[in-house]
């Protein structure tokens, strides 16, 4: 008898380390969770601090290491309606570098949306809005100046003064480099004047570039 007790004793023994055990590794284990290090924040500088067109925007920052992160320069332009039809103009407009770029035009008021580039030939590309807005995007787009006519039909809008906003953005993905570091130039010339929002991962700046 004494045997058997001794052995039921042993094996509860056993059991209680055991669980003894397995609870102090899950405890480390949601320990580690709760003071392991977040991502890091994204924070950047863009110079010259007072841009004019023609300038070369130059941005460095720092995020977490090798971390990928999307780079959008952004405008807005307020477009009037002639005859119930709208256009835009931009010369000499340069896409980033990169294979994973992305040029994005969003006409808000809009029945569809024209958009023709030219670098050697013309290349044109539409869209139908649905409920007012219309969006084209293309990507890997080759790093070169472009001319850019965007055009189209407006919404109408009876009793109103009509017209059409236009957002232009052009992207990117960067790298942080081991250290957590990243930099890009972004060049200005061909684009308008006016205020622009930079945005990079989760930190977005606004910025006006002067004539």
């Amino acid at each position: 008898m004494k045997t058997k007790s001794c052995v039921n004793n042993t094996k509860s023994i056993k059991s209680k380390r055991t669980k003894l055990v397995l609870g102090l590794l899950s405890a480390f284990f949601l320990l580690g969770l709760f003071i392991s290090p977040a991502a890091a924040k994204t924070d950047w500088k863009i110079s010259p601090s007072n841009p004019s067109v023609g300038d070369t925007l130059k941005v460095k920052g720092t995020a977490s290491p090798e971390e990928k992160l999307i780079a959008e320069v952004s405008f807005v332009k307020d477009l009037p309606v002639t005859g119930g039809r709208y256009q835009y103009s931009l010369e000499k407009i340069k896409i980033p570098r990169g294979k994973d770029n992305l040029f994005t035009v969003t006409g808000e008021g809009v029945e569809n949306l024209n958009l023709s580039v030219k670098k050697l030939i013309w290349i044109d590309l539409s869209s139908d809005a649905s409920g007012g807005t219309a969006t084209i995007s293309q990507g890997h787009v080759p790093p070169l100046k472009y001319k850019i006519i965007i055009s189209g039909d407006a919404l109408s809008t009876p009793g109103k003064h009509s017209s059409v906003k236009l957002k232009v953005t052009a992207s990117q993905t960067l790298k942080t480099n081991q250290k957590g570091k990243f930099n890009f130039n972004y060049p200005t010339s061909g684009l308008p004047a006016g205020k622009y929002t930079v945005k990079i991962g989760n930190s977005e700046k606004t910025i006006e570039l002067k004539p």
